[in-house]
């Protein structure tokens, strides 16, 4: 008889796990493209799951800040799953984290607002997610954009080339930091040029090639650079354009 109740129990709590998992990922909210949420990082709550659909071969850029950037959230942190919960890159920084990445298959991913440490760590407050596809430029393509200084204006350039950014600030009350990465093995985001300064209203970037007949994947990024500070949000608009060298 004993037996007997000892394997009730194990089918009763196997059945169970199940159900449990299925309520953890309805719980999650969910986020779309261009779309920033609001949420709060707690002791009680160090992770909070945002699902999104994704399609095969989409760069994405997920960016979380706190609110307050002088309150308790001071080293943030993001998780990227996949369908199956297998962590495809995270990061975490003091202030604004910033991710890259490109998705493998089409499907449900998961995004967890975090912080550095996750349950050991100290970092509590409220944040704001946002989850974005920038536009991918082609060679030749001139665009006019705008940036502020409290985010990121990104755009994607793929190639294997060398390639030359040509940047003219048309009007606004700072100047954005230009800056040129490459998304990585681990989908790490590598720094491979950067134009800044208080005066700078302009400016060319020529990017040496890889030699690799694979493209590479750039971002191109402009923000408040790192000891611009500005107490208050202004705004930049720039025209930007990227064209293969010859």
């Amino acid at each position: 008889m004993k037996k007997m109740k000892r394997f009730f129990l194990a089918l009763i709590v196997a059945l169970a796990i199940p159900v449990i998992a299925t309520v953890q990922a309805q719980g999650a909210a969910t986020i779309e493209y261009g779309q920033v949420v609001t949420g709060t990082i707690s002791n009680e709550q160090f992770e909070v799951p945002y699902t999104f659909q994704g399609t095969q071969g989409d760069v994405i850029i997920i960016q979380l800040s706190p609110v307050d950037i002088l309150a308790d959230l001071d080293q943030p942190a993001v998780i990227l799953l996949d369908s199956n919960s297998g962590m495809l890159t995270s990061s975490d920084s003091f202030g604004t984290v910033t991710l890259a990445a490109r998705l493998p298959a089409d499907g449900a991913y998961t995004i967890l607002a975090t912080r550095a440490d996750g349950r050991a760590g100290t970092s509590i407050g409220e944040f704001n997610l946002s989850l974005m596809r920038p536009p991918v430029l082609e060679s030749g393509s001139q665009v006019e954009g705008s940036a502020t200084s409290t985010g990121g204006t990104f755009f994607v350039y793929e190639s294997g080339a060398s390639f030359l950014i040509s940047y003219n600030k048309t009007s606004g009350d700072f100047s954005p930091q230009l800056l040129v990465n490459r998304i990585g093995s681990s989908n790490e985001l590598e720094e491979v040029a950067s134009l800044s300064g208080v005066g700078v209203t302009g400016g060319q970037i020529a990017i040496a090639g890889t030699g690799s007949v694979a493209s590479t994947t750039y971002v191109i990024v402009f923000q408040e650079a790192l000891f611009d500070f500005n107490f208050e949000e202004v705004s930049a608009n720039f025209t930007l354009v990227i064209k293969a060298s010859e």
